[in-house]
C-alpha cells in the first residue's frame, strides 16, 4: 500500500507506531509522537476515514483487496436455432446463470484467490437468495449486498446468434436505481480500505460521480466498466477521477471527446511534474475475446492471444477486468496485467458460463502462449 500521496507526516508517524503495536494507547501515542492526546485522536479519525484503519481497536486494513460495486443479476441466455427473423417468434434453446458485471468480476477475482467484496443490491426473491449464497460459497464477501424488499432481482436476457455473437440483449435493472450514495456510505470502511475499487455503469450517475470524487483523497484506486454504450454516457465529465477505464469500441465512441481530453491532460501532467502513478490514467478497450488496446499517456499497445472455439462472449469482458486488476494487485505492470486479463477473456469465451468453471491463476497461465 502506498500512503505517501494521501497521508501527512503526522499521520504516517502515528500509523507506523500502530503497525508496530496495534494495542498502543492514545496517551502512549501522544507521548511517543510529541503531540497532544486530542490531536492524536483527530489523526486516528482521519486514518480511519481514509481507509488505513478499520474502526476501533486500531484494526489495520487488510492489504491486497478489491471491492466490486454494481450489477448482480440473473442471466438468461437463448441460442437461436437459425438466423434471427424480426417480427416473429424464433426457435431457440435456453439456460440461466448468475450474472451482472460487478458480480461476475467479483466471482472471477475470488476464484483467482483475490480477497474480494461485492457491494450490490438484490430483490427479496429466490433468485436473489440463490445469487448471494452462490457467491458466498465461491469465496466472495457478500456483507455489502443489500436486499431490496418488494423488488425483483435484476435480469439480463441475451439472445445469441448461431455463431454465438450477441444478437440482442434485454435488461430489467430498475433495482440498481435504488443504490445511492448512502448505500456506499454504509459500506464505506470496506470500500475506502481497498487497494482497488471496481464499479460498473449499472450504478446511478450520481453514485458514480460521488465515487470518482472520493478517489483523490483516499487510498484506493478506481476502475470503471462502461457496461454498454447507453450507460457509458453516465461517465461524461467524470473521467479525470478514474484511474483505469474498461470499455469497448462501441462504448468508447460515446466518450470519444472525453477520452481525448483525458489523454491530453495526462501528457500535460507528464511534462509539468514528476510521474505520479496515482495521477495517471489508462484506458483498456476490449475488441473481442482475444484482443484489446491499452492506452496511457505514454503509449498505446495492442495485445492479442489465440482464441479457441468461441462458445459465448457474454462474460469475456468481465473476465478481462478481473484478470487485469488481480495482476495489478500482484505488482504486474499494466501491460503485463492486461496480457493476463485478455488470456482470461479468451478462456472464458470458450465456455457457456459467465465465469470459467475451472478458473485458477495457474490454469490461465498454463494456457497462455509464452
Amino acid at each position: 500500500m502506498t500512503s505517501d500521496k494521501v497521508l501527512n507526516d503526522q499521520e504516517k508517524l502515528i500509523l507506523d507506531c500502530i503497525e508496530r503495536n496495534p494495542f498502543i494507547s492514545q496517551q502512549d501515542l501522544a507521548e511517543h509522537c510529541g503531540l497532544a492526546r486530542p490531536t492524536v485522536a483527530t489523526y486516528i479519525a482521519q486514518l480511519t476515514r481514509k481507509g488505513f484503519l478499520l474502526g476501533r481497536a486500531y484494526v489495520l486494513a487488510r492489504s491486497e483487496r478489491i471491492v466490486c460495486i454494481g450489477g448482480a443479476a440473473i442471466d438468461r441466455k437463448y441460442r437461436l436455432a437459425g438466423p434471427m427473423i424480426g417480427g416473429t417468434s424464433n426457435p431457440a434453446s435456453g439456460s440461466s446463470t448468475f450474472g451482472g458485471v460487478a458480480r461476475n468480476v467479483s466471482e472471477n477475482l475470488a476464484r483467482l484467490g483475490t480477497n474480494t467484496n461485492l457491494v450490490s443490491v438484490v430483490g427479496d426473491d429466490e433468485d436473489g437468495q440463490m445469487l448471494v449464497e452462490y457467491l458466498r460459497n465461491a469465496g466472495v464477501d457478500v456483507s455489502g449486498v443489500q436486499t431490496q424488499h418488494g423488488a425483483a432481482t435484476a435480469e439480463y436476457v441475451a439472445v445469441l446468434q448461431e455463431d454465438n455473437d450477441l444478437a440482442v440483449g434485454i435488461v430489467n435493472a430498475e433495482i440498481f436505481e435504488t443504490v445511492s450514495v448512502d448505500t456506499l456510505r454504509a459500506c464505506w470502511p470496506t470500500i475506502v480500505s481497498a487497494n482497488w475499487v471496481f464499479a460498473d455503469c449499472n450504478l446511478p450517475t450520481e453514485v458514480l460521480a460521488w465515487l470518482s470524487g472520493q478517489r483523490a483523497d483516499n487510498r484506493f484506486r478506481l476502475a470503471i466498466g462502461t457496461v454498454s454504450a447507453h450507460k457509458a454516457q453516465k461517465l461524461r465529465g467524470l473521467l479525470d477521477g478514474i484511474d483505469l477505464l474498461f470499455t469497448t469500441d462501441r462504448d468508447a465512441a460515446v466518450l470519444k471527446s472525453e477520452l481525448k481530453l483525458v489523454s491530453r491532460g495526462n501528457r500535460k501532467r507528464g511534462r509539468d511534474q514528476e510521474p505520479d502513478e496515482r495521477n495517471s490514467r489508462a484506458v483498456v478497450c476490449f475488441h473481442g475475446p482475444g484482443s484489446l488496446t491499452v492506452t496511457t499517456s505514454e503509449s498505446t499497445h495492442r495485445l492479442a492471444v489465440p482464441v479457441g472455439v468461441v462458445a459465448d462472449v457474454t462474460g469475456a469482458a468481465d473476465a478481462l477486468v478481473a484478470g487485469t486488476l488481480s495482476s495489478l494487485l500482484l505488482g504486474d505492470s499494466l501491460t503485463e496485467a492486461c496480457r493476463f486479463g485478455i488470456g482470461m477473456a479468451a478462456l472464458t469465451a470458450t465456455t457457456h458460463s459467465n465465469v470459467h468453471p475451472l478458473l485458477t491463476r495457474s490454469y490461465v497461465e498454463d494456457l497462455m502462449p509464452h
